[in-house]
């Protein structure tokens, strides 16, 4: 048995994560604060040409990633390759969250520290092949 490569998608998602370009929010994909991890994955998703869906209401300038979680943003999804919306990993929990989302969200985890956590699980995260 070989040892999997890390998909390219998720190398460039590690690399915007820690980029220092985005500013971190939670609660949502994308707010006038910044973004959560997965709306790093939905901006690194756009940057490759991948469709990702977007509001502007009349007092915004610019327009923002629509969810609160790639359930509205399958393309993103698809292209991650992530096996569920919330970034769902298996295996043992850390800092007893089992998504990406709770990580980001609920124990307030750096997009550095998220980006270590993908780095070393990213096998726990995407969908496994048959």
């Amino acid at each position: 048995m070989t040892a999997q490569t890390m998909p390219e998608p998720i190398k460039l998602w590690i690399e915007d994560l820690r980029s220092g370009e985005y500013k971190q929010t939670s609660g949502t994909l994308e707010n006038n604060k910044g973004f959560c991890c997965l709306g790093v994955g939905c901006k690194t998703a756009q940057k490759n040409g991948i469709k990702i869906y977007s509001y502007k209401d009349k007092f915004e300038i610019k327009s923002k990633i629509i969810g609160f979680s790639l359930r509205k943003q399958k393309s993103a999804l698809k292209w991650l390759n992530l096996q569920n919306t919330f970034g769902e990993f298996r295996g043992n929990k850390f800092k007893d969250c089992d998504t990406l989302a709770d990580l980001n969200d609920d124990e307030n985890c750096s997009f550095n520290e998220i980006a270590n956590f993908i780095e070393n699980r990213w096998q726990d995260l995407i969908k496994k092949s048959d």
